[in-house]
């Protein structure tokens, strides 16, 4: 068996390519430079995330033919696929809220910024003459970066300052600055008075939603109103 050398430089070609699927992917195309003395038989590339070790024991797989990872001499490029991570959204900030005794009415706005979340992955490759193995070639990297995207905002509301929250309504994230919406909110009776206090969760999905926004105090003023039922207009300017 002839001795296996540690293979040329590994070069790194990004193509940056977004799926049209809700599991949005990058794909990065690695590229190296073949050995020849010896001709391996295949090559074998090994990838982590920053802070990870490598697994030589498990190299990224090639399939269908090759679910080991084996990548055959003399092809010296491959295209892994990698997921975008999908950080939750931040709380919504800024929330601001006011009544108007006249229309009956308590106006809330509030501002949605977006999270990052970067994932830099590492990759060496190996040639191989099994079950012999050069070392490692040189180590290139990438980032892959995603970011938080808002479906919706669920307003909540509550007669005591840090809840318990009832849900009030639901204000949808058409990509533009939504209309106002209106739900009737009837915890403060005609002929009183109360402190009533508002939050706002952002939703990317059911499962993917942010913290509480700090909740904002509206004095709903209810002795001289008409009609009896009070609404709220949520209003949220998207960032």
């Amino acid at each position: 068996m002839k001795k296996m050398t540690t293979i040329a430089a590994l070069a790194a070609a990004c193509v940056l390519a977004l799926a049209a699927t809700a599991a949005a992917q990058e794909e990065v195309t690695l590229a190296w430079d073949p050995n020849n003395n010896p001709a391996p038989d295949d090559y074998k590339l090994y990838q982590r995330v920053e802070g990870q070790s490598y697994d030589y024991a498990k190299a990224v797989p090639n399939p269908p033919d090759h679910p080991d990872g084996a990548i055959p001499h003399p092809q010296t490029t491959f295209t892994v696929a990698l997921p975008t991570p999908t950080p939750a959204p931040p709380a919504p900030s800024g929330m601001a809220g006011s009544f108007d005794r006249h229309s009956s009415q308590i106006a809330l706005t509030w501002q949605q910024a977006e999270a990052a979340q970067t994932v830099k992955y590492y990759w060496v490759v190996r040639a191989e003459i099994p079950p012999d193995q050069s070392g490692d070639s040189n180590e290139v990297s990438h980032d892959v970066t995603g970011r938080s995207t808002v479906a919706r905002w669920d307003v909540f509301y509550s007669l005591a300052s840090g809840g318990p929250w009832t849900k009030l309504d639901t204000v949808q994230n058409t990509g533009q600055v939504p209309p106002a919406v209106t739900a009737p909110l009837t915890a403060v009776p005609a002929g009183g008075r109360a402190d009533v206090f508002f939050t706002a969760v952002a939703f990317s999905s059911d499962a993917l939603f942010s913290p509480n926004a700090q909740e904002v105090r509206v004095d709903v003023d209810r002795r001289v109103l008409e009609p009896p039922t009070l609404t709220i207009q949520a209003v949220v300017p998207v960032q």
